[in-house]
């Protein structure tokens, strides 16, 4: 998808095509800090790049955000990562078809009928997932979510935080 944006009024451009995919598997939560911290202990991942100072968001080294996704981390350190949790990143086109789902899911006109949102086609509120509001601070806490939270968001194929919370790295 393209965003073009004049001031405060933003448009969204998008452009769907189909694509074939072989079968692939991907986790039903993100990284979390307690999953990275194994990670960091076994000596086959490196420390966060931005680390929690002063309440700045970051999860490394905050005070209970052990269940938190990881952030703060670059590509670079999240394809080792996954690669030591005996994955990979997922292609650009994975990670959309695990968001929305593909047409085994959504079979009416699935072609140019897929929602947008993992949960459909109507924008989310805070009860589907965490997002940045006007004031810029997600759903205004300014903080993460638990990877397990906000089920109301899930994808159709039952995967958590695929749409806000924090950026997801893809191959």
């Amino acid at each position: 998808a393209t965003f073009g944006c004049n001031g405060a009024s933003c448009a969204k451009v998008e452009t769907m095509h189909q694509s074939t995919l072989k079968a692939f598997s991907v986790d039903k939560f993100a990284a979390s800090v307690d999953n990275w911290s194994v990670c960091v202990a076994a000596g086959a991942c490196s420390l966060p790049t931005v680390v929690n100072s002063s309440g700045n968001g970051y999860n490394w080294g905050a005070t209970g955000r052990g269940r938190h996704a990881i952030n703060g981390i670059t590509w670079q350190q999240a394809d080792p990562y996954c690669k030591w949790w005996g994955g990979r990143l997922l292609t650009e086109h994975e990670w959309e078809k695990a968001a929305r789902g593909g047409c085994e899911v959504w079979t009416t006109n699935c072609s140019s009928n897929t929602p947008y949102y993992p949960w459909g086609s109507v924008a989310g509120t805070c009860t589907e997932s965490n997002h940045a509001s006007l004031a810029g601070k997600g759903c205004g806490s300014g903080l993460t979510d638990a990877v397990d939270a906000r089920p109301k968001g899930k994808s159709p194929y039952g995967l958590y935080g695929m749409k806000g919370d924090v950026f997801t790295w893809v191959a």
